[in-house]
This record gives structure tokens, sequence and C-alpha cells, in this order.
């Protein structure tokens, strides 16, 4: 397999976080917050479970999806989860209690793009493809067709839009009574006499739900469940909750979360994912400043719940590639110790290396399927492909896909 590495160039509206890790590690540099808390980010790898780039010890853990009771083997590569429990004092590592997962959509594609060009649309809901995105049972988006069911994990903008950190296909067409839809998203356009309302370019109608909780206003995060289809664009609701897009951690919680910024006042008066943020002077910032900090941003952030609510900032992580380097080709060699991996590149075998952290996700799509799988499990020979980006004159891995093992190469 010819190795090669390609230049992406990021839109604005898919900035991705890649600060936490940056290749040596697993947490914002002067990270180490200590005691009892909460984790919300990606699943990057298991063995326990990585998530913020902290490895959290599963043994005890009780496991949920959707509410339901489950098992950490349901678990996947790139699902944004929510780990409650605690955290050693070295940042590195900690002990999970509870792990849950929770999709934004499950729903039927409206629009595909003609080219893979990182958008399409789900219920009606823009849903961004970054380089980090995991892909769960295809490889593009133009493999997508319009009444494909997915499922997709990541995180709900203020404008709707979906940051999707990985998307998987569940059905190729809608089923009725077998299939369900789900979203999540910010109510506009109330009406409380022909009882509907919109999320997005979704009209949502709720005349007669078998469920109905909260008290819905515009500018609410709402959880919408369906046994039925869109029909001209709109979705008949069964079930309607209102969400608390707070973490909901108690005063002292400890707190790393990652999340698009999606309310802005200013550098110290800000909301990540809901939560309310506060920064301080003595905050640290890596790979940026305060005057970054903007809706929409995607950022980790450590820091300690204050008797108000308010989570006290005291690491951000943020970055603003203005390119993303695809990588891929046969690995020449591996070095777990420097956590690094080798790919020759061209027909002239150029090598080129690229260094790994706790926050590289990996996924081996061969077939053997190793799980867990990661750095120390890719052989000389295998054929990978990934995403990177440069600090430096580091090529730092955001994902790492194993297409083919050099076993099955060799067969």
């Amino acid at each position: 397999m010819t190795a090669w590495v390609r230049i992406v160039l990021v839109a604005l509206s898919a900035m991705l976080i890649v600060s936490c890790g940056g290749g040596g590690g697993g947490t914002l540099a002067g990270g180490g917050i200590g005691g009892t808390g909460i984790s919300n980010g990606t699943v990057t790898a298991f063995g326990s479970i990585f998530v913020n780039g902290v490895e959290f010890d599963t043994s005890q853990a009780a496991f949920t999806r959707g509410g339901q009771p489950a098992t950490e083997a349901d678990f996947n590569v790139g699902e944004v989860v929510t780990v409650m429990g605690s955290f050693d004092e070295n940042g590195r590592t900690g002990v999970a209690q509870q792990v849950m997962y929770e999709s934004v959509v499950n729903g039927v594609v409206t629009t595909v793009p003609a080219l893979d060009d990182g958008e399409i649309e789900v219920l009606g809901q823009p849903v961004i493809i970054t380089p980090a995105t995991v892909l769960g049972n295809f490889d593009s988006a133009t493999e997508l067709l319009p009444g494909n069911v997915l499922e997709i994990s990541g995180f709900v903008n203020a404008d709707n839009s979906i940051t999707a950190t990985r998307i998987f296909r569940t059905e190729t067409l809608f089923i009725p009574g077998v299939s369900s839809t789900e979203i999540r998203g910010f109510i506009s356009g109330l009406d409380e006499t022909a009882l509907t309302f919109e999320i997005g370019d979704l009209t949502v109608q709720f005349s007669a739900p078998q469920l109905l909780e909260g008290n819905l206003a515009n500018g609410v995060l709402v959880d919408i469940e369906s046994d039925v289809d869109l029909v001209g664009g709109e979705l008949i609701a069964n079930v309607v909750q209102v969400i608390d897009d707070s973490l909901g951690a108690a005063t002292g919680e400890d707190v790393d979360l990652e999340s698009p910024i999606t309310a802005f006042t200013s550098p110290t008066d800000f909301a990540v994912g809901g939560q309310p943020v506060t920064t301080t002077p003595a905050t640290r910032y890596e790979d940026g400043a305060p005057s970054d900090l903007a809706q929409g941003i995607l950022v980790e952030v450590e820091g300690v719940v204050g008797a108000d609510g308010v989570l006290v900032a005291e690491d951000m992580g943020f970055q603003l590639p203005s390119e993303i380097f695809e990588v891929g080709g046969t690995v020449f060699a591996v070095d777990p110790l420097a956590g690094t991996v080798t790919v020759t590149s061209g027909v002239d075998g150029q090598l080129n290396t690229v260094s790994v952290g706790d926050d590289t996700a990996f996924v081996d799509d061969s077939d053997v399927a190793l799980r867990p799988f990661g750095l120390a499990d890719v052989r000389t020979g295998d054929a990978l492909n990934g995403t990177a980006f440069r600090r430096g004159d580091t090529l730092i891995a955001i994902r790492i896909e194993r297409e083919e093992s050099v076993a099955d190469i060799d067969d």
C-alpha cells in the first residue's frame, strides 16, 4: 500500500479540539485535578476507557446507553460519554462509577453531498464531519443515500448544527414500527396553539405525545423521540423531554468537559455545552489565549464547580487549526515508548513519523477487529490511515485506523 500525507483545509464551523494530549500525554498542560467529579468527552480507546486523555478504571462501573443498562463492550471509540467517578492527582488516571451514553441524533439522511465536503443533513439538521469523526461502518459520506438511518454521537451547537464524533449507519431505510427517530436540539418558533416548534429546519408536532416532560420555551434544549418517519419535513413526537444541558455537578466537584462554546458574553462569562464557565487570571491556556474564545469553538476545560454552579476554569485547551493532514500508508516502524509510528510515503519510500497520545483515537477496521486496540498493537507492515495536525515540526495524530493487519496482507 502506498503511503500518503495530504492537507485538508478545515472549515471554521468544523474547528477541532487538538490541544489535550499534544502527542506526549493525555491531559492539559498543568492539569492535575483530583477528587470526585465528572468527565464529559469523546472515547478514544479501551482497555479501561479513555476519555479526555484520562484512563478510567471501569472494573466496578455501571454502564448505560440511552438510559438502559449496558456493558463496556457496547461502547465505541468516537462516542461522547459522561463519566462520573474520581480523578487521581496525576490527572492521567481515574476510577469510573458510572459511564453514560446518549446519542444526539437517530434519524434519516435528508441530504447527502455530491462531494465528500464534510457535511450531511439528518432530519433537516446540518451534521458536520470533521477529520476526527469516526465512521462506524462506511468509509465516506458519499456512500450514504437519502433515507439511510444513522446514529450520531457528537455535540449540538448553538445553531442546532451537530459536530459529529461518530456516525453509524443502523439501517438502509426507515422501517415503520421497527425504526425509531430521536433528535436533540434547541427550540425556536414555539406555537402553543398549533402545538408545534422548530429545531433548526425541522418542524416538530407535539399535539399528542405519550410523554411531555418539562416546560417548553424557546431556547430550551429538548430531546425528541418518535416511531414514525418524517412527513413533509415534519416530525410527530411521541416523547418530548426538556433537558438540563449543564452537567449538574455539585459544588467543589472536579469537571473535565469537552464541548463547543454554546453561549459567549465575554472571556470570563460563557457556557461550554450548556455548563456555565468562568476564567480567572490564574487560568492556564494551551494553544490559544482568552481573545480566541468565541461561540462555536470546541474546547476542553478543566476546573472546579463553585457554589453558584459555575465551573471555574483552571485549564483551557483549544486549537484553531488552519489545516489537518490525512496520513496513511504501510507501517515501517512503531515505537510505543516514544509514542510514535512511522509509515512509508510515496513511491520513493519517504518516511513520515506521527506522534500519538492518550487523546489519539484508535480504531481497528481490519479483519482482526482487535479491541482494545492501541499503538502497542500496531505491527510493521500494517496498513493505516488517519488524520493529524502539525505542532512545530511534529505531526500529532488525531485518529488512527488500521485498514489491514499484516496478517491480512500476508494472507
